[in-house]
């Protein structure tokens, strides 16, 4: 039992390098990562980030790995409406006019709000995330709602994301 408070003193500041690291790079964190550099398994970084989630520290998960959102940047919600076949047009928009997509966001009749994180920062992150979608058939959450769907957006002030609307409502993905 003696080993217990120091155990916990090595997990608390474990998760205080976390939460450093994260508020210290603009990349996503990949768990593993951070599980090799903390000398601990996936699941306890995982853990520990859900502990710090749960304490309002604002971490997100994308499939690149973990990020902190930043208070300087903005963040929009956007809704958007198209065919699949568009999604690949739609993304570059956006990371053209400079956002990044953060995720996707639908209303489910049973599940009530699903989330995909995107994490899309670039053309190339568009291409990666359309052929990774078709190499695995998947698809979009927007098809559980006839193509309707929400974007958050992430933009260093509210001109980028007014052009990221104006090209939007231009292609009419812009669901108004």
């Amino acid at each position: 039992m003696e080993n217990k408070p120091k155990k916990e003193a090595l997990t608390s500041q474990r998760r205080d390098a976390i939460l450093d690291d994260l508020k210290h790079t603009t990349q996503p964190l990949n768990a593993t990562k951070l599980a090799q550099k903390y000398g601990v398994s996936r699941q306890i970084i995982v853990g520990d980030i859900a502990i710090l989630k749960a304490r309002q520290e604002p971490i997100v998960a994308s499939v690149k790995g973990y990020l902190y959102l930043r208070e300087h940047d903005e963040y929009y919600t956007i809704a958007c409406k198209h065919e699949e076949s568009q999604t690949g047009d739609e993304l570059s928009l956006i990371v053209d006019q400079g956002g990044i997509i953060v995720n996707v966001i639908v209303d489910h009749p049973l599940y009530g709000e699903l989330i995909g994180q995107l994490d899309i920062h670039s053309r190339y992150d568009v291409k990666a995330f359309v052929e990774k979608s078709k190499s695995l058939g998947a698809r979009n959450l927007s098809e559980l709602n006839d193509g309707v769907h929400l974007h958050t957006i992430q933009c260093p002030n509210e001109e980028t994301f007014e052009r990221i609307k104006n090209v939007l409502r231009e292609h009419h993905y812009l669901y108004e």
